[in-house]
């Protein structure tokens, strides 16, 4: 058994060590919001030509990402290579004049920015903080822009417990940021015990809601308020 383990590390080894070459890939594409034209996101990063014998893949570093929009017969660079990885999450809101792209800054930090149309220019909407060791089941970050994109609702479930995985003591924070004017508009916060879904409704009302604990509307305006469970919310958001 020793050797086995031994064997192991030594082939881990071996393939880290490995000669790297830059790759890229189309890693997200989307439509936006008016269903007229398409954006996507480059991924950037280096590839290590050997294969990790564990895992069966190549081992990649150095992640980085670039936002391409649609532009006539073909599509134009929005921004310049930004040194960091795109998240999950991508949103075009061209008839708002915005795209919203979630981003992996490091290990433990996540943001989301808020990109403009016109310039590429970028602003810093959000950053969270977060555990990976251990990983927070009950953690949410999110953010999700109304219908019409005028507002933005941030969402993020805190676990404020003793340990981080104590679900039972959590809250959500919902922040609506308008667009317009750059500022956060209204802040609520209420306990919420499990992990939660989010989506905007027509009449720019957000919809927060899980399973278990139920849901509630709440706005910039007001809230948040009990409401029955929504029986579709996909998509979420335009």
């Amino acid at each position: 058994m020793k050797k086995l383990t031994w064997i192991s590390i030594l082939l881990v080894a071996a393939s880290l060590s490995g000669c790297w070459h830059d790759a890229a890939q189309v890693d997200q594409v989307t439509w936006s919001d008016d269903d007229s034209t398409t954006a996507f996101v480059k991924l950037l990063y280096e590839e290590s030509s050997t294969t990790n014998p564990l895992s069966g893949t190549s081992n990649k570093r150095n992640f980085r990402h670039q936002v391409f929009v649609e532009s006539g017969s073909g599509y134009r660079a929005l921004t310049p290579v930004r040194d960091h990885q795109n998240g999950a999450s991508f949103y075009y809101m061209r008839q708002a004049g915005y795209i919203l792209l979630d981003g992996i800054v490091s290990n433990t930090v996540r943001r989301w920015d808020l990109i403009d149309l016109a310039t590429g220019n970028y602003e810093v909407l959000a950053t969270h903080q977060e555990s990976r060791e251990p990983a927070i089941p009950c953690a949410f970050f999110e953010a999700l822009p109304s219908w019409d994109g005028q507002t933005i609702a941030i969402l993020e479930r805190t676990t404020p417990g003793a340990t981080p995985t104590d679900c039972a003591s959590g809250s959500v924070v919902v922040q609506f940021y308008d667009v317009a004017r750059h500022t956060i508009i209204a802040t609520h916060e209420w306990p919420l015990t499990h992990m939660l879904e989010a989506t905007w409704t027509p009449d720019n009302e957000l919809v927060v809601f899980n399973q278990i604990d139920g849901a509630w509307t709440v706005s910039a305006t007001g809230g948040p308020e009990r409401t029955t469970l929504p029986t579709c919310f996909q998509p979420r958001t335009s």
